[in-house]
């Protein structure tokens, strides 16, 4: 299938992580990583996290290996960090509860959307 050659190929790992800072841990992050799987590099223009209700939370300054836009080269990945319990705010606040499926979209330069997605515990994360 030799017209699909020019599109790009991006795998979307979405999960959760708390960083490392020395002998210091960090706060719950959602860690979305973001890998070329082409030998052809791709250009990043947005990534932004869709609730089940449609609505998108956009985060302006998401901690990032690479700020938006980005290219990644051949087989290169890289990783977006959200603040876990935020988004758990969140999602309380539109009326979620208990684990909550997210989907991550990512579009590319060519204006194709890539998707991820994962279960955010709303009930355990969210404040009250």
């Amino acid at each position: 299938m030799q017209w699909r050659r020019g599109f790009s190929r991006l795998e979307i790992d979405v999960g959760q992580g708390i960083p490392v800072y020395g002998d210091d841990l960090g706060d719950m992050k959602l860690r979305i990583v973001v890998k070329n799987r082409r030998q052809t590099p791709t250009q990043l223009r947005s990534v932004t996290v869709s609730f089940p209700n449609g609505k998108n939370a956009i985060n302006q300054a998401p901690i990032a290996e690479k700020p938006l836009p980005c290219t990644l080269g051949p087989f290169e990945s890289t990783v977006f960090l959200w603040p876990y319990r935020e988004m758990a705010q969140c999602l309380r606040e539109q009326g979620f509860g208990g684990r909550t499926k997210i989907v991550v979209l990512v579009e590319d330069g060519s204006g194709r959307t890539h998707r991820g997605s994962d279960k955010i515990d709303v009930d355990a994360w969210a404040l009250d």
